[in-house]
């Protein structure tokens, strides 16, 4: 028979008060301790500009990248949620069902190309543009690409979404490179700034 089981025994710090308010002063902090009565200082905001013209380039190539991969995410539900619908009405006997389906079709298809029309305009910048480099190629791929409102080929729309996600996956690779010549940038003008 297995004995009853005591309540846990709390320990004796647990009924002490915990101090507050900062009397405590931890070593190596002594400058500090009057802390509450030092002035609020706001952050220190650094524009780009005050840094240089290289990590403005940089930081507009890695927004616009961002703004892609943001458009690019969005194509994608858009084209599956087409492909569903057309399975699903294949499917259907029901007249009216059907005809709410091909609502929900051709709104699902003017926001796809709505959609692909602003990935359309990312071509024109610089470095995304189809024949400037393997990058550019690939968005035009994908553009091109984009599975039609008739098309019933799901290997069509598993091989363009996997195309979209290896584009993601560069764009994400290509912020990177951008944020580290933005980092690049800013250590270099710290160190500037301190050698004055």
């Amino acid at each position: 028979m297995a004995s009853e089981r005591q309540p846990l025994q709390k320990a004796g710090w647990e009924n002490q008060p915990l101090p507050v308010g900062g009397a405590r002063v931890p070593a190596g902090m002594e400058d500090h301790a009057n802390w509450r009565d030092l002035p609020e200082q706001a952050p220190e905001v650094v524009r780009g500009e005050d840094i240089s013209a290289e990590y403005v380039a940089a930081e507009n190539k890695r927004n616009a990248y961002g703004e892609l991969k943001k458009t690019l995410a969005l194509v994608t539900p858009a084209v599956a949620s087409i492909f569903k619908n057309q399975v699903t009405k294949e499917k259907t006997t029901d007249e009216a069902k059907k005809a709410q389906i091909d609502t929900l079709i051709a709104q699902e298809s003017r926001r796809r190309d709505e959609i692909v029309e602003k990935l359309r305009a990312f071509q024109e910048q610089d470095g995304l543009k189809p024949d400037e480099n393997e990058f550019g190629a690939s968005l035009a791929k994908i553009v091109s690409t984009v599975p039609s409102t008739e098309c019933m080929d799901q290997m069509t729309h598993v091989k363009w979404n996997d195309e979209t996600k290896k584009l993601s996956q560069q764009i994400f690779r290509q912020q990177a490179k951008f944020l580290e010549i933005m980092k690049a940038e800013k250590k270099k003008k710290k160190a500037q700034e301190a050698a004055q």
